[in-house]
């Protein structure tokens, strides 16, 4: 279902050209693409929902746009029909509110590009039922996908982590490190790219949106400030318009398998710097912008946003290709000793701001020399209530 004919014309084209890289792959023949073809049934109107066993909502990322989908598909749908949102960092409970039966409304995130990546977040709000949820983590196998649990907390598990990783590196760069310098130490960590090519892959109108609605502990130096309004006044959105905080539009075709040189951006990056230029090792940066990602995690764990730290490791590989050789954020962590990690963040909590302060789990479990799965599993004995914040979950998972 699209909003008129000219959206549904674009999203077959989009479907076809899905199809026809398949073919040219090897991945489907001919035929079978056709066939694949022919089962859409695209239209403008909200004509045949009744017969639909589960419905993903993919609308604008606001939460007025999304409730009102919501409250019309549950007048039209059967009343058996799961219904799932797209959303990357709204409430699925909130959403589920629009509904006269938020018990078959859940999470269902996919990561772009769809095609490509293989995670999936579902996503259990406050009133979802098992049914519904069993329903979404069977249809996620099904389409190849891998699923993971996850509670009704802002960002979930990987736009969670994410954030705070990508945020730093705004920070960092506004302090006079070059972007090429942050991409490259991360790479070099193991990342497939670096966070500013991140950013210009995702689009900075989104990554602005998504930093201002889980950026709480974040506060935004005046030139990240300046370079974000400049970025969305120029139309500079990242790679779909050409020009981000990279020049893609600029890039000479290679050929095939060789890397492509990116060119920066240079107005956009001394807007970001003010024009200051200071130079950092590779491993300070990487500490800088890992570091958050630990403690967002350990927050994760101590709010029961998911089950248990492999959650989160197979989560940040699968979304974000967080060097697999790693094993994912908490196993590096647990690797390089949770005591360091500790002594590093609070260094960097004196120098820079108590956006650093390490979780109280990474306390807990550095003070007692155990593992986070092991101080987060004591934490939820019984006669025990989980700790709550500001970003605490909705529909919390059990310990497992």
């Amino acid at each position: 279902v699209e909003v008129g004919p000219a959206a549904v014309s674009a999203a077959l084209g989009r479907v076809q050209k899905m199809l026809d890289d398949d073919v040219s792959a090897g991945r489907l023949d001919r035929l079978a693409a056709r066939h694949v073809f022919n089962r859409l049934s695209p239209t403008t109107e909200w004509t045949g929902l009744e017969l639909a066993d589960f419905v993903v909502e993919a609308v604008l990322e606001t939460m007025p746009a999304k409730r009102e989908v919501f409250a019309r598909l549950d007048r039209v749908v059967r009343p058996g029909t799961v219904l799932a949102t797209n959303t990357s960092s709204l409430r699925v409970s909130e959403i589920a509110q629009a509904t006269l039966h938020p018990q078959r409304v859940i999470g269902l995130h996919f990561f772009n590009p769809v095609p490509k990546m293989p995670l999936v977040e579902v996503v259990r709000g406050r009133q979802s039922d098992d049914a519904s949820l069993a329903t979404a983590v069977a249809l996620a196998g099904k389409i190849g996908k891998t699923p993971v649990l996850a509670s009704d907390a802002p960002g979930f598990v990987v736009n969670r982590v994410l954030i705070p990783y990508l945020a730093e590196a705004l920070v960092v760069a506004s302090q006079g490190v070059p972007i090429t310098d942050i991409d490259g130490a991360m790479k070099q960590w193991g990342m497939p790219m670096g966070p500013f090519e991140l950013l210009d892959e995702i689009g900075l109108d989104i990554a602005a949106h998504v930093l201002r609605e889980l950026g709480g502990r974040w506060e935004r130096p005046p030139g990240v400030e300046a370079a974000i309004c400049e970025a969305s006044n120029r139309k500079w959105l990242g790679k779909k318009t050409g020009v981000g905080f990279y020049l893609h539009a600029q890039a000479k075709p290679r050929r095939r398998r060789q890397p492509q040189k990116l060119v920066v951006n240079e107005e956009l990056s001394r807007i970001l710097s003010g024009g200051v230029g200071s130079g950092m090792e590779a491993e300070a940066i990487q500490w800088r912008l890992v570091l958050p990602m630990v403690n967002e995690s350990a927050r994760l764990l101590d709010e029961r946003v998911v089950d248990s730290p492999e959650t989160i490791d197979l989560a940040m590989v699968l979304g974000t290709g967080l060097a697999p050789f790693r094993g994912g954020i908490v196993k590096f962590a647990e690797d390089a000793g949770l005591e360091q990690i500790v002594d590093r963040l609070e260094q960097l909590s004196h120098q820079c701001g108590l956006r650093f302060e390490p979780a109280g789990l990474l306390r807990r479990a550095a003070a007692q020399g155990r593992l986070l799965s092991q101080i987060a599993q004591a934490d939820q004995e019984p006669n025990q209530a989980p700790q709550r914040n500001e970003h605490a979950a909705e529909g919390a998972l059990p310990r497992g």
